[in-house]
């Protein structure tokens, strides 16, 4: 039957459960302390990738159905964002990462927190940026021609004003590097509020 995934809270912590479309059947399927959100189905059925907040910052995480083991794909002090799909083995998602390799000027750590597109492969866990704007670009979603030729599409802010805006998925990437460059998981920090 279809099996709808989606975000949901459970004594006020977010989790991602799935909806039995047929029987109604809800589940409950990351049951942690993390806030779960923005799950998406892998093209084969078989696991969800989904957004945690670990040690203040949004991860990108795998959900093996089957076994129910998470596998942390991302890493880094930056904010990742909801991933989609090019194909079975490639994660198109917003990120507020920059090239860890490159140094950081001024301009750019004063502005901060600046969201672009990336992709991610599974099998290499290669990260590839493929926008670098000042205003940001969010929501990528692939887009299939007639042809099977593929294009991302995303939203643009820039001066006030949302624009949408696509990049071939053929088209060189800006910066190449790999998700151990930005760290592996390590102990999770709990939420600290900002107080004094």
């Amino acid at each position: 039957g279809l099996v709808l995934a989606s975000a949901g809270l459970l004594s006020a912590v977010a989790d991602i459960c799935t909806i039995d479309l047929e029987s109604g059947v809800i589940k409950t399927i990351t049951n942690d302390a993390f806030g779960d959100y923005g799950p998406t189905w892998a093209p084969d059925g078989k696991s969800i990738v989904y957004i945690a907040r670990v040690s203040g910052n949004d991860k990108l995480f795998r959900l093996d159905m089957a076994t129910g083991k998470k596998t942390q794909l991302t890493f880094g002090t930056h904010d990742d964002g909801g991933a989609q799909f090019v194909d079975a083995d490639t994660l198109v998602f917003p990120s507020t990462a920059v090239d860890p390799n490159q140094p950081i000027s001024p301009e750019i750590a004063k502005n901060g927190n600046i969201y672009n597109v990336w992709t991610l492969s599974l099998k290499t866990n290669e990260l590839k940026q493929y926008t670098d704007a000042l205003g940001g670009n969010v929501s990528p979603v692939v887009l299939r021609d007639e042809n099977k030729a593929q294009r991302i599409a995303f939203i643009t802010y820039y001066k006030g004003e949302y624009g949408n805006h696509t990049v071939s998925a053929q088209k060189e990437a800006l910066h190449t590097v790999a998700t151990a460059d930005f760290g592996a998981p390590g102990p999770i920090i709990d939420f600290q509020a900002p107080l004094s």
